[in-house]
């Protein structure tokens, strides 16, 4: 019997309801950082955040970072106090897993963001 196992990912992605809705993507790290840096620190204030997706309405994204650092991320935002709110609607170390949801992470051009 052959075992097939998958490769652990280097990323870790999560997808995320925003209220209020925003479509900027910078405001979106922005915020992210800033709960990190409330409540981590500046010692983890260095996490890079990549922003995948913005759904047209703003009232979703995706977003990648390395795994190692992906439960101070959800920690961080689920505890978040500021003014944008962050739910997590789907968290994963597939990307794939993310776009099997009820909006799909690859739109229409006019979806995409730059």
């Amino acid at each position: 019997m052959t075992k097939h196992s998958v490769a652990q990912s280097d990323y870790y992605y999560i997808r995320y309801s925003i209220a209020p809705p925003t479509q900027d993507g910078l405001t979106i790290r922005k915020v992210l950082a800033e709960a990190i840096t409330q409540s981590f620190g500046m010692s983890a204030e260095g996490i890079y955040i990549d922003i995948l997706w913005i759904k047209p309405s703003g009232e979703e994204c995706a977003v990648r970072l390395n795994h190692g650092d992906a439960m101070t991320l959800l920690s961080a935002s689920a505890s978040f106090t500021g003014s944008v709110k962050f739910c997590v609607k789907h968290s994963s170390s597939s990307l794939i897993a993310l776009g099997n949801l009820t909006t799909p992470l690859v739109g229409t051009q006019e979806e995409q963001i730059d």
